[in-house]
């Protein structure tokens, strides 16, 4: 079917929330009529009048959810081939299991872009067209099998072909008593990549790392392929995510090695647009009969060992082992404690000094967040607000920081301390939230706070970002006063080119760039080369991670302005930090000067 067929297909909503109702509307409008409801019952109701060509289902209804729903239409016998696209919030396999197994034939995630939405349902409405025509006799066979069975961006297996011939794998393994490997992998920080440069980039980048991954496995990678022996066993599911199966392996066999010669091909540069960019992956490995016996439970298991490669840091493949699921529990139960903690405000706002590096007077102070569970004693930072960002507590916690961080400010200036610049961290989901500046107005205002004295601190990966939301609060923030800082350059997708667009008035130098100088000349080169860049680009430059002499003789002889680090002071508690504060502050309470605004030309 095209665009312009007489007949114009119908697709019908069945979504609760309203404005992702009228966004899937927008998406479907051009391609197809819509029909609009907002409960499982009105869709049944609907479906009495007239059988539409594609039903769209939002799983969370009150009443009948989506996934009942969908069960009533596989078990009708006029509905049981009706194709439904549903709408699933990105939570794992678990989430995507039960959608298929109450008869979903694709899923789209949440939050989604109209383009991207009604390329999907553009697919499915083709794909039902055929098959309409194959039962009709006007088409052939194998076009409807490629519709209903290969991803329209790489030409690869879908999701339901993968599942048919892992299940083919796995029972030829029980009849020879072999084993079978399940690789689960996706492309590190690809939703970053796609933001920051767009979907077409992103969706050329998919191709080639896909011509890549196929051209990468041979022949002897696996030996029951199925039918098509010229065919490899990879398979795209959704987004950035592929699937491979092993299958017929030996004992000798090491699906590890195959794992790392997919993770090399695709650490070489990716050329799109013009554009030249260095993207990893993670792999994660669940093996038959070890891990599981049944399909299901080893794409579980597999994306299991995905995420706990993706949380070491991506670029590296991992087995599945009992110990994660161990994990898994550990951070549901660390979640809970986090909500508590939320809730009580047990929380402590700690500071650590930034120094100026020709004086060592403090310059300035970083806001960190301290945890010390009445239980469980202290609670890693790193580890809470990972747990955060992972469900969401990020937006109250981030915003303690801000309202405490405020708050101490307006308790220095009166106690005659001065005017403390300080620096806090925000998340990517911080920042991009609508509500977000006008929040941070609020607590501004409600303390008396001179915004200058302000620096909010992101990472480089939200230079990649650019957003309306994110222009919009980058603006709104800077008409403010309030100065922005780019945290751990260097080791996420530091781009020049976003960097010269986003009016950033700080880098601050990643602490593993330090290691090992001055005696690692491949780290001196690198930080000399940052410090020159930043300079070049007028801005000031932080040295994080200072821990001996050695180091801040290094950085200040190549005219790095601040140090932070073990060996400038560690992160104290307000009380703890406000005599240094007194005696070693740079800027006094009657200078006008703003410490971190960009650096004059030279």
């Amino acid at each position: 079917m095209t665009d312009s067929d007489c007949r114009c297909p119908t697709v019908l909503l069945v979504v609760v929330d309203a404005p992702m109702r009228a966004l899937a509307a927008a998406a479907a409008a051009p391609i197809a009529r819509v029909i609009e409801v907002s409960s499982a019952e009105q869709a049944l109701a609907e479906l009495d009048k007239g059988l539409p060509d594609l039903i769209l289902i939002d799983p969370c209804m009150p009443g009948m959810d989506g996934l009942e729903l969908c069960r009533r239409l596989r078990a009708n016998d006029s509905t049981c081939d009706l194709p439904v696209l549903m709408l699933i919030e990105k939570s794992g396999e678990q989430a995507l299991d039960r959608a298929y197994q109450a008869g979903v034939t694709d899923f789209v995630d949440t939050p989604v872009a109209v383009e991207t939405l009604r390329q999907r349902v553009r697919y499915l409405l083709r794909a039902a067209a055929a098959l309409r025509e194959l039962r009709d006799g006007h088409t052939s066979l194998a076009t409807a099998q490629r519709l209903a069975y290969r991803d329209t961006l790489t030409g690869l297996p879908n999701r339901r072909l993968f599942a048919d011939r892992l299940e083919r794998a796995l029972e030829d393994a029980r009849q020879t008593q072999r084993r079978v490997a399940v690789l689960h992998l996706d492309i590190d920080r690809f939703k970053t990549i796609k933001e920051g440069f767009g979907n077409d980039f992103g969706n050329q980048l998919l191709q080639q790392a896909a011509e890549r991954l196929a051209s990468c496995l041979r022949v002897d990678d696996t030996l029951a392929r199925g039918a098509d022996e010229a065919d490899p066993t990879l398979s795209r599911l959704a987004g950035d995510e592929f699937m491979v199966v092993l299958s017929g392996l030996g004992d000798g066999s090491d699906p590890g090695q195959i794992a790392g010669r997919l993770l090399e091909t695709l650490a070489r540069p990716f050329r799109v647009d013009q554009a030249e960019l260095l993207a990893t992956g993670s792999i994660g490995v669940a093996i038959f009969p070890d891990d599981g016996e049944c399909c299901d439970r080893l794409i579980e298991r597999a994306g299991t060992a995905l995420a706990h490669a993706k949380a070491q840091g991506g670029n590296c493949h991992l087995f599945y082992s009992d110990r994660m699921n161990s994990g898994a529990a550990s951070r549901l139960e660390l979640a809970s404690r986090l909500r508590k903690a939320l809730a009580e405000q047990a929380f402590e706002l700690t500071y650590q000094p930034i120094c100026n590096t020709a004086s060592g007077r403090v310059a300035s102070v970083e806001a960190l967040l301290r945890w010390d569970d009445p239980t469980h004693g202290p609670v890693s930072r790193s580890r809470f607000v990972q747990v955060a960002e992972q469900t969401g507590l990020i937006l109250p916690l981030g915003e303690l920081v801000i309202e405490r961080a405020c708050k101490q400010w307006r308790h220095w200036l009166d106690a005659g301390v001065g005017r403390v610049v300080i620096a806090i961290d925000l998340s990517a989901r911080q920042f991009r939230h609508a509500g977000f500046v006008d929040r941070v107005r609020s607590i501004v205002d409600k303390h008396g706070v001179d915004p200058r004295f302000l620096r909010f601190e992101i990472t480089d990966g939200v230079l990649m970002r650019s957003t309306p939301g994110t222009v919009a609060n980058t603006e709104a923030l800077r008409t403010m006063g309030i100065g922005l800082s780019v945290d751990d350059f260097g080791i996420g997708y530091s781009s020049l080119r976003y960097l010269r667009r986003f009016p950033a008035d700080v880098l601050k130098i990643d602490r593993s760039f330090l290691e090992g100088v001055p005696e690692n000349q491949e780290n001196c080169s690198l930080v000399s080369a940052i410090i020159a860049m930043a300079h070049k680009l007028r801005l000031g430059v932080v040295a994080e991670g200072i821990e001996n002499e050695a180091q801040l003789r290094f950085v200040g002889a190549l005219d790095c302005e601040s140090v932070q680090g073990p060996l400038l002071g560690k992160a104290m508690l307000a009380d703890e930090i406000e005599p240094l504060l007194r005696s070693k502050l740079e800027f006094s309470s009657g200078s006008s000067v703003v410490p971190f605004r960009r650096r004059a030309a030279s």
